[in-house]
């Protein structure tokens, strides 16, 4: 089982960047963004309801799907959010404040102390209910924010004067 589910993890992270493809070219970066989100939240989640071998397939499917996809669509909606000068530290925050939860911290820790089932999935049960929750909560009403037009301080410049 264990093999299976990370063999199937392994393949769906390998294949998302095909199946993101189409929305990251037709969706707005925060709608694309907060799909990510849900997808991660959903997959994350259904191994704290079942960890038959079909859920565990279907979480790996979900998570592998989109784990690294988040990068990639935060990438995106600083791109087309903010001005070249400020994408490097947009993307630095986006990074700290995505990595930087408690759950994320204690789960694999608690889980390395236990060595049985009940440790797993307190284990996993630590990183997932600080984050699922989070995650659809935020990324949801991320998915409904407009375009804006990014206005940079050369936009407002007098004609032959550098911003």
């Amino acid at each position: 089982m264990c093999a299976l589910t990370w063999g199937t993890l392994g393949i769906a992270t390998m294949l998302a960047p095909i199946g993101w493809r189409a929305p990251r070219s037709r969706w707005y970066a925060a709608k694309t963004l907060a799909a990510v989100g849900v997808i991660l939240s959903v997959g994350a989640a259904i191994p704290l309801v079942s960890t038959s071998l079909p859920a565990m397939i279907l979480s790996a499917l979900l998570f592998g799907a989109a784990m690294f996809t988040a990068p990639t669509a935060v990438t995106d909606l600083v791109k087309t959010s903010l001005p070249k000068t400020a994408w490097g530290p947009a993307v630095a925050v986006f990074t700290v404040v995505f990595c930087d939860r408690p759950g994320d911290r204690s789960g694999p820790v608690r889980m390395a102390r236990g060595r049985h089932a009940v440790a797993l999935h307190a284990g996993l049960a630590g990183s997932v209910d600080h984050s699922a929750g989070s995650e659809c909560g935020c990324h949801v009403p991320a998915g409904k924010q407009r375009r804006t037009n990014i206005v940079t301080p050369s936009d407002h410049a007098l004609p032959g004067h550098d911003a």
